[in-house]
């Protein structure tokens, strides 16, 4: 594995891959086995395979379910490859084995998320802000999802607004400030929120990307019509 480390510094993958596949031969432990399979995916990440690795960080997870470099690797290489449902439930894995990593804990809400499994991605991100207080990511993207979900059994505009005012007196950006707009929206706030939406326009207007600035216009316009946002995560 040292070797095989070493070629692949130098951009040999075929002759790195070669001397693990060789050692895959053998009758190795399956936590070794495990770790061959990991290092495998790393090298074919490198090198520009990243189907391959995924199934190899894959066959590391079922090799050695406790390894958190295979799981966490599967669960990224799924998310990467936008197979959202999958990922979600990877993460969850991941999560299971690190819960005090508050990236993981955003990861797996997200690809709930993304995957339009709302309930399940409400609960996982209300479990993250009761264990993990202190990290915003999470509280902006529950925040996000209660105010905007295109599920009506997920929304709660109060604690959407509570959250994401809280997150916007730590931290105060033009996203958060947005999320402030869509729970106004939601509980029918829609002046303030119009209010709070133009002076985002006004501050991204000169710099943001055209897809940015579109998302942001489009959804003024909602509210001027007196309709909430319900497609919150694009832009």
């Amino acid at each position: 594995m040292n070797l095989s480390s070493l070629l692949a510094q130098q951009g040999l993958w075929d002759a790195a891959m070669g001397e693990l596949y060789e050692l895959l031969k053998h009758d190795l432990r399956a936590s070794a086995k495990a770790r061959v399979h990991v290092q495998l995916a790393g090298i074919l990440e490198e090198a520009g395979d990243p189907r391959e690795a995924v199934e190899h960080y894959r066959f590391g997870a079922e090799a050695d379910p406790e390894l958190r470099e295979a799981v966490v690797g599967l669960a990224r290489g799924l998310a990467r490859q936008t197979h959202f449902a999958e990922a979600g439930d990877r993460f969850g894995d991941a999560v299971e084995l690190d819960p005090e990593n508050a990236e993981l804990r955003f990861s797996q809400g997200l690809s709930l998320v993304l995957a339009e499994r709302y309930v399940e991605a409400r609960a996982a991100l209300e479990r993250a802000v009761v264990e993990l207080p202190d990290y915003l990511r999470v509280q902006h993207l529950l925040a996000r999802l209660l105010a905007a979900c295109p599920d009506p059994a997920v929304r709660s505009g109060e604690r959407a607004l509570q959250l994401a005012s809280g997150v916007v007196r730590r931290e105060l950006s033009v996203e958060h400030a947005e999320t402030v707009a869509m729970a106004l929206a939601e509980l029918g706030r829609f002046a303030d929120a119009i209010d709070l939406q133009r002076q985002v326009l006004a501050r991204v207007e000169a710099v943001a990307s055209p897809a940015t600035l579109a998302a942001v216009r489009q959804r003024l316009r909602l509210y001027e019509r007196g309709e909430p946002c319900r497609s919150p995560w694009k832009s």
